[in-house]
């Protein structure tokens, strides 16, 4: 092995902890999850392997939560936007105006997950927790439109991904 090998070696092991470090991977995904363009504001935390998501809506004067999901992160992958040329990417970026970022979460084979949406969309506010109602689904997207969209959804595959892997499948 040639020493600039050995060196690059060393340097990838010493990195690869920074890049798993659990706090900094929950505050990527947090941070590139979250975004808020024109009447829509989206929100992402983690706890633990439990991701969820909530958007909310304006209407009139009001936000309103208008669809809502608890992801276990165990259960769930995201889908893969092939290139068709070997190549893979878990996002889908669209420029234009607005540019719009993708990321699709598909539950693994025999789970399917609940997704909590706002059953009266022309009422502004919420009155009961019956102004939900639950899906059962197999997948569904996070978009973002706006500026950094594209970025932001960039940024949460990669982060998702590696803390899927290194905290939550691991773990198990």
């Amino acid at each position: 092995m040639r020493p600039v090998h050995i060196v690059s070696f060393v340097l990838s092991l010493l990195a690869a902890p920074a890049l798993a470090d659990p706090e900094r991977l929950i505050r990527q995904i947090e941070q590139s999850g979250a975004h808020a363009y024109q009447d829509e504001r989206h929100v992402v935390e983690v706890d633990g392997c439990t991701l969820r998501t909530r958007r909310w809506v304006k209407r009139g004067e009001d936000w309103v939560l208008w669809t809502s999901l608890d992801l276990n992160m165990l259960h769930l992958d995201l889908y893969d936007f092939s290139d068709g040329e070997g190549g893979t990417a878990q996002h889908m970026g669209q420029p234009g105006t607005p540019d719009t970022g993708v990321v699709i979460f598909g539950a693994l084979e025999g789970t399917l997950f609940e997704h909590k949406m706002h059953r009266d969309r022309a009422r502004t506010t919420l009155k009961s927790e019956e102004d939900h109602f639950i899906q059962k689904k197999a997948a569904v997207a996070m978009l973002h439109q706006g500026p950094g969209a594209i970025e932001k959804a960039a940024a949460f595959s990669v982060a998702y991904q590696l803390y899927q892997a290194n905290h939550c499948r691991l773990m198990g």
